[in-house]
């Protein structure tokens, strides 16, 4: 029997499912979750919302002062095992996580691979050597998200790494998609630099196939950008932009789609596209993005591309010439994802990799 304990910044919406669905395992005990605020300002003004029902086994604890976190600390280490999302990358997270090593506890760090955004690797190893290294010694094992997060890992890091995913919440999808006359991409996310989104409008712009229309969930900084940039190439009734959405109307709204579009410069993860495979969408996806592990080498899940216009072209002349073959596959992703993808099964994957 185990308790397993997850230090958050914020209650994570991508791992709030599987966390739950951990603690209805037999040999669990307990599942307790920790963090100092249930959701930030900036997540709740994209539509973010979170909702929990604590249970026996399940409880949360919010905004813990520093001897809270001590007494739970104390109370459990043995049989007990403690999760820390990143070590120094959120500043409760990282509190906690030093008070941890006056404590005989197991830990593990959940997390990304570096924001690789303009800045070189090298700076971020050398970051790695002189900041982090000298705890890694009180660590048991990395989950990190995606192959990208592990290969970087392992350059200092000796001990176990677990290629791990996010996840959402699984959401039964009618497997009678509308058929479109036009084929539908959809973008959803913050409208920023980082997301590459111009290179989107610019390639539909040069895009032979002019039956395309391209919707974007989201606000952000580049919106008005983003509207010029239509107008200047005559797209405006080619692309649309529908603001936020709450998140738990996302799984409903992509049904409608037939194709995700996430061309990040770089995405930790990108859980719109565990998302989208539920909702039986394609994805075009950028190889920045930790979510590109989702995708098949057969293309029946979608494409991966380099963040480059020329890919992006490519990629699009390839679903409008086999936009009947994609749709006929929908119902396979759906199933695919029910079945590799649902908060239970990811569940069973972390509690079978606590002894790996």
């Amino acid at each position: 029997m185990m308790n397993l304990i997850f230090w958050q910044n914020t209650i994570s919406p991508h791992q709030l499912p599987y966390i739950f669905e951990i603690s209805k395992i037999n040999d669990v005990t307990k599942v307790i979750l920790i963090a100092p605020i249930i959701l930030s300002e900036k997540r709740k003004k994209l539509g973010w919302t979170i909702s929990y029902k604590e249970t026996d086994k399940f409880k949360v604890i919010l905004n813990p002062d520093k001897n809270q976190i001590k007494n739970i600390f104390l109370q459990y280490q043995e049989n007990s095992h403690h999760f820390f999302s990143g070590i120094r990358a959120f500043p409760f997270v990282f509190n906690a996580f030093k008070i941890s090593l006056n404590y005989n506890i197991k830990r593990s760090i959940i997390t990304e691979s570096p924001f690789f955004y303009k800045k070189p690797p090298f700076l971020h190893f050398i970051k790695q050597f002189f900041f982090e290294y000298k705890y890694y010694k009180h660590i048991y094992s990395f989950y990190a998200m995606g192959s990208t997060a592990c290969k970087w890992y392992s350059k200092l890091y000796k001990g176990p790494i677990i290629n791990f995913k996010y996840c959402t919440n699984s959401v039964q999808t009618n497997f009678n998609h509308p058929k479109n006359s036009v084929i539908k991409l959809v973008f959803v996310g913050s409208l920023i630099k980082l997301k590459n989104i111009e290179m989107v409008i610019k390639a539909l712009s040069k895009c032979k196939e002019k039956k395309i229309e391209f919707h974007l969930i989201g606000d952000g900084p580049l919106r008005n950008k983003l509207i010029r940039m239509t107008q200047k190439f005559n797209l405006s009734n080619n692309v649309f932009f529908h603001g936020v959405i709450k998140n738990e109307e996302i799984p409903l709204t992509l049904s409608q789609f037939d194709v995700l579009i996430l061309p990040s410069f770089y995405d930790g993860w990108g859980s719109v596209v565990n998302e989208a495979l539920m909702a039986g969408l394609y994805i075009i996806v950028s190889n920045r993005c930790g979510s590109k592990d989702l995708i098949d080498n057969n293309g029946v899940r979608g494409i991966i591309i380099q963040p480059k216009i020329k890919e992006l072209l490519s990629a699009l002349n390839y679903v409008s010439r086999n936009i009947d073959i994609i749709n006929i596959n929908r119902k396979n992703r759906i199933e695919w994802s029910i079945k590799y993808l649902s908060p239970t099964t990811i569940a069973k994957e972390f509690f079978l990799s606590l002894n790996s």
